[in-house]
C-alpha cells in the first residue's frame, strides 16, 4: 500500500476487543505502527450506538464491564478483564498508556497535547476513552495526521469524517457509489455465538428456511455434507437460506478445546461454501469469527 502512495492506515477490530494475551490486536498494531513509520497510535474500540463505551480505560458493554458481559464466556477469546490498558499491555511489545475522558472532553487541542506528552514518555499505543460519537469526532480531529489509527468501526468513521473535513472540495462519496448485486442464489452462514447473532438467527428463522449444523457431529467427523447441501438445494429457488452452527457461548465454552472446535467449524463452513458455490450460490452473508 505504501508503494501506491497510501499514507494513513486504519486497523479495525471488534468493539468488544476480542483477543487473548497473545493477540492479535497488540502484535498487529505493533507491526503496523512500524510499517507505517509512526511513533504512536490510539486504540479506541468504543461504539456508543451499539452500547460499547470506554471510560478510564475500561470497556463497557451496555451497562456492564466487559468481563461481566457475555464476552466473558466467548469460546475462543474469553474476555476476563475490562481494563484495556492491561489487556493491550499484555499483547504489545511497547508501553501502553491511557487518554482519559476528561482530556478528550476538553477538546482536540488538549488531546493533541496529551498524546505528545505520552509520546515523550515512550508510550506507543494509547487506549482512548470515548462515551459518545462527539468524543470520537474529537479524537478523529486530533489524530487527523497520524499514520495509524486503531479501533472499532465507529472510530474509523470519525477519522474518515475528520479527513473529509480537511480535504479540498470535499463531497459526499456515498452519493457517487453505485452497487450491483451478483446474479445467483443467496445463503446466510452464521457461526458466531454472540447474543446479538443468536437474536438475529431467531428473527431470521421466522421468515427464511434455516438449518442448524450439529456441532457434536462436526467434532465427531460424522457431519453429513451431502445431506446438508441436498437440503439447501431444494430451497434455493424460494429465496435466501440460512445455515448456522451458533449456540450459546456458555455451551460452546463448556466443550473441550474451544479453539480446536472453532477450527473444525471453520473447515466445515469452508467446505460447505464451496459446495454451495457449485449449486449456484453467488451471494453469501457471513456472520462470526468462527465462520
Amino acid at each position: 500500500m505504501k508503494k501506491h502512495g497510501i499514507t494513513r492506515c486504519f486497523f479495525k477490530y471488534c468493539s468488544t476487543f476480542d483477543s487473548t494475551p497473545e493477540g492479535n490486536i497488540g502484535p498487529v498494531a505493533d507491526a503496523l505502527l512500524a510499517a507505517c513509520g509512526g511513533s504512536l497510535a490510539i486504540a479506541c474500540p468504543s461504539f456508543p450506538k451499539n452500547g460499547r463505551t470506554v471510560y478510564q480505560g475500561n470497556l463497557f458493554v451496555d451497562d456492564k464491564p466487559l468481563n461481566e458481559s457475555s464476552m466473558r464466556h466467548h469460546p475462543l477469546t474469553p474476555m476476563t478483564d475490562a481494563n484495556l490498558v492491561r489487556v493491550l499491555g499484555a499483547q504489545s511489545d511497547g508501553d501502553v498508556g491511557l487518554l482519559p475522558w476528561v482530556t478528550v472532553n476538553a477538546g482536540a487541542d488538549d488531546v493533541v497535547a496529551a498524546l505528545a506528552a505520552a509520546e515523550s514518555r515512550g508510550e506507543r499505543l494509547i487506549i482512548a476513552d470515548a462515551l459518545c460519537d462527539h468524543d470520537l469526532d474529537i479524537l478523529g480531529a486530533a489524530v487527523r495526521n497520524h499514520a495509524l489509527v486503531t479501533g472499532g468501526s465507529a472510530m474509523g468513521a470519525a477519522w474518515a469524517r475528520a479527513l473529509m473535513d480537511c480535504a479540498p472540495d470535499a463531497s459526499d462519496p456515498a452519493s457517487e457509489v453505485q452497487m450491483s448485486l451478483p446474479q445467483g442464489h443467496a445463503v446466510v452462514l452464521a457461526g458466531s455465538c454472540s447474543e446479538v447473532t443468536l437474536e438475529q438467527i431467531a428473527c431470521a428463522r421466522q421468515s427464511i428456511p434455516a438449518r442448524r449444523l450439529d456441532v457434536d457431529d462436526i467434532l465427531a467427523s460424522r457431519f453429513d455434507f451431502d445431506a446438508t447441501l441436498e437440503w439447501v438445494a431444494g430451497r434455493l429457488d424460494d429465496g435466501p437460506v440460512m445455515l448456522h452452527s451458533s449456540e450459546s457461548a456458555e455451551r460452546r465454552a463448556a466443550r473441550e478445546g474451544p479453539a480446536s472446535s472453532g477450527r473444525a467449524i471453520e473447515r466445515t463452513f469452508a467446505k460447505l461454501a464451496m459446495g454451495l458455490h457449485d449449486l449456484g450460490v453467488r451471494r453469501f452473508v457471513v456472520a462470526g469469527g468462527e465462520t
